[in-house]
This record gives structure tokens, sequence and C-alpha cells, in this order.
């Protein structure tokens, strides 16, 4: 479907910059409603839209929810979204909904006439969607927030990973009752429960012991490397190698199994 589009323009205030672009995409034939914040709001108005498009401001770091709810209804009802926001908003939706669910992420400020003519040609064929569906699903696991943010982002942009990220090793013991991720990159050091406490006891279940597992180790020594290897996971990263390292490392890893 290309063309005219029905769309759900959603922001928390009716800026300067979204009273631009709600008109401009008026202007250019598109049927459009705006709505705020509100989950009963976005349950009414986004029925019948083709397209949600997420004028992110405060509300990327304080709505989980709310962009919970646009996930999932775009992704049970066969719409797309674009993201328009700074690059910690970005961030922070990308927590929410993962990168390969945004169609067309962009970051302001913001070229309204370039943005309507890439919106007029896109095609809802959910292509990102049957990609997405590929791509490996992976469990980044550091009691440093400032790693699992930049590392999150790597994995993430490079196209081929879902990565959720998890801050102490007791969160995971709760996230792998539920999911089954394709690889699980671990903090060797973390407080409270370690990553070689956490490895034992995935090793020791029988329905997750066959989930590869890397070690995430801030010391590249030949003494710290052999002790973690010692523990034989299925590889390990040195947290600061680098974004091509890291992500040669994991590539390496999927295109030989």
């Amino acid at each position: 479907m290309r063309g005219k589009k029905t769309i759900l323009l959603i922001s928390e205030q009716r800026s300067f910059m979204v009273e631009t672009l709600y008109r401009s995409l008026v202007e250019a034939n598109h049927t459009v409603e705006s709505c705020g914040v509100d989950e009963n709001s976005l349950i009414l108005q986004g029925e019948d839209a083709d397209l949600f498009i997420l004028y992110l401001g405060y509300y990327a770091f304080e709505a989980p929810k709310f962009l919970e709810m646009v996930g999932s209804i775009c992704q049970s009802q066969n719409k797309q979204i674009i993201a328009i926001g700074d690059n910690d908003e970005m961030k922070a939706l990308y927590k929410v909904i993962p990168r390969h669910r945004i169609a067309l992420p962009v970051v302001r400020p913001v070229n309204i006439r370039n943005l309507i003519d890439r919106i007029s040609l896109m095609d809802y064929n959910m292509v990102a969607e049957a990609e997405g569906a590929k791509r490996k699903k992976l469990l980044l696991v550091d009691d440093d927030s400032t790693f699992l943010d930049m590392a999150s982002e790597w994995l993430e942009t490079a196209g081929n990973y879902d990565v959720t990220i998890l801050n102490s090793g007791t969160q995971v013991i709760t996230y792998l009752a539920s999911h089954t991720p394709d690889l699980i990159m671990l903090d060797y050091e973390m407080p409270v429960c370690s990553g070689p406490q956490v490895l034992g006891m995935i090793r020791s279940d029988t329905r997750l012991r066959d989930i590869p597992v890397f070690f995430l180790t801030g010391k590249n020594d030949r003494e710290s490397v052999m002790s973690v290897m010692s523990l034989k996971p299925d590889g390990y990263i040195i947290k600061t190698a680098g974004k091509q390292a890291v992500l040669e490392k994991v590539n390496t890893f999927f295109s030989s199994r």
C-alpha cells in the first residue's frame, strides 16, 4: 500500500513542531488523528490507523507501559511505527519497543519535507516484522548501566539482534523462567549473584542447559581469561575491546552454528 495513509500522531503536547508535522501530513493528503499519552485514546483512535508516529518527549522515560501498549497494538494489528526523538529518547524507546520494530527512526532535528516524502513512499507489507522474526534474541546482563546501554545499541543497530538487558544475576533466573534467548551474554563479576553462579544454575536446569552463554569480562590478562574459560562457557568477550570486536565475536558465533 503506497500513497495516502491513515496516521495516528502521538505526542505529549501540541508543540510548534507537532502542529507543523500534523498540517504537513494533512496537506500531503494523509488522514491524520492526534492522540496524547493516554491508553484509552490510543485504543479508540488507533484502530483504523495504518501507521503510528511517536513524537517522543519525557514520556519516552516516564511511560513505558504506554509504549508497551503501542508496540503490542502495532504487532497484533499489523501496523508500523515511526519514532521521532533525540538520542536519549530513542535509546529509552528501544528498551521497550525493539529497534527492529520501528519502521523509521528519526533523530531530531526533523526535516519535515523529507519525512513526509518518506512516509508517502513507505510500503506497509510488514517486511520489517518478517525480518524481525529471523533475528537472534540476545540476553545482555551487566551491573554497569553504561556498558548495557552502549552494547545493546551496538547489537540492535547491527540489524541482526533483538536485545533484552538485565542488570543482575537474580533477574536472569526470573527472566529465563518464561524466555529462551539464543545467547546469554553474562557479566563475570556481579554483586550478590555472580556470573559463574548464574552459569551454574543454567547448566543444572535441563530446560536451560543448552542455551549458549558468553562471559563478559573487563580483564584481558592471561590468568583472568583462563579463570573465565575454566568454567566452560561457550565463549567470552572483553568488554573494553570495542564495538567492532564485540559484534565480530557474536556474529562469528552464530555464523558457525
